[in-house]
C-alpha cells in the first residue's frame, strides 16, 4: 500500500490558510490543490491544535511508530526499565505460584504412606 508522496510544511500551511481566508470546504481545497480531502482535513486538525509550526513536523515514522523514542527522551530508558521489572514480577509469581507449591506437594507426597502397607517412604 502506497503512502503517496509527502508535501512540505510550506505547501500545507499555504493550502490550510488559503481554505480559512477563502472560506472553503475541504473538498473544495482538495481539488484546487490536487490532494485528497482527508489530507486537507488533517492538517487543518494540526493547524487548530499545534499552530502552523505543526505543519512542519515529519509525522510519517511517528504514525508507524518508529521515531518514538526520538521524540521523548528518556523513553527507551524508562521503557527498558519497565520490561526488566515486568520480567522479574512474572519471574517472581510463577515461582511463587508454581514451584513452591510444587516443592510443597512433593514433600507432602514423600510422608503419605506408601500402598495400604502403612510404611512410609523414606526421608
Amino acid at each position: 500500500m502506497s503512502r503517496g508522496k509527502p508535501y512540505v510544511g510550506e505547501f500545507k500551511q499555504k493550502v490550510i490558510e488559503w481554505m480559512r481566508n477563502e472560506g472553503l470546504s475541504f473538498r473544495e481545497t482538495a481539488r484546487e490543490y490536487g490532494v485528497d480531502h482527508k489530507r486537507v482535513m488533517d492538517w487543518e486538525r494540526i493547524y487548530l491544535e499545534e499552530g502552523a509550526a505543526g505543519l512542519y513536523v515529519d509525522r510519517r515514522d511517528q504514525a508507524r511508530g518508529k521515531d518514538l523514542f526520538g521524540l521523548v527522551p528518556g523513553l527507551k530508558l524508562l521503557v527498558e526499565a519497565l520490561n526488566e521489572v515486568v520480567d522479574n514480577v512474572v519471574s517472581e509469581i510463577l515461582h511463587a505460584d508454581v514451584l513452591y507449591p510444587m516443592q510443597r506437594l512433593d514433600r507432602h507426597l514423600s510422608e503419605v504412606t506408601v500402598a495400604d502397607n502403612g510404611l512410609r517412604s523414606p526421608p
